[in-house]
């Protein structure tokens, strides 16, 4: 009998573990953003630029090469009471922006998907 109450607490314990973990990172708020991802949606492999601007100051740059349909996710720091401007551009194609932040508080991230001859952008909601 106490071999399995033990197994049981010790369940429950990793059952809440895993229902916090990454609620309580330090140094994290409500408003910070989880994520920039960028998905290349072509049959091609393509060089993409991604950035975040505010006014006149670059507050995040990446610049990848993804294969067909591959994507990349960046843990990016920005905050959401701040508005960005995010803009993508491809190596040879398309290139777009996106307003960010401000008063989008619902968005946590967002998400840049590439495509032969447009860029689309989706906030992220979590």
């Amino acid at each position: 009998m106490g071999l399995r109450r033990r197994t049981l607490l010790r369940g429950t314990a990793l059952a809440f573990v895993g229902t916090v973990a990454g609620c309580t990172r330090p140094g994290r708020n409500d408003f910070s953003v989880d994520d920039v991802s960028v998905s290349n949606e072509t049959s091609s492999r393509s060089t993409v630029t991604v950035e975040a601007r505010t006014d006149s100051e670059s507050a995040f740059r990446e610049t990848v090469t993804l294969d067909a349909d591959e994507s990349r996710r960046f843990a990016n720091p920005l905050a959401n009471d701040t508005s960005y401007e995010i803009r993508a551009r491809v190596e040879g194609g398309p290139s777009g922006a996106y307003e960010w932040g401000g008063e989008h508080r619902d968005d946590r991230g967002v998400h840049v998907r590439v495509y032969s001859d447009r860029i689309e952008f989706q906030g992220i909601v979590h």
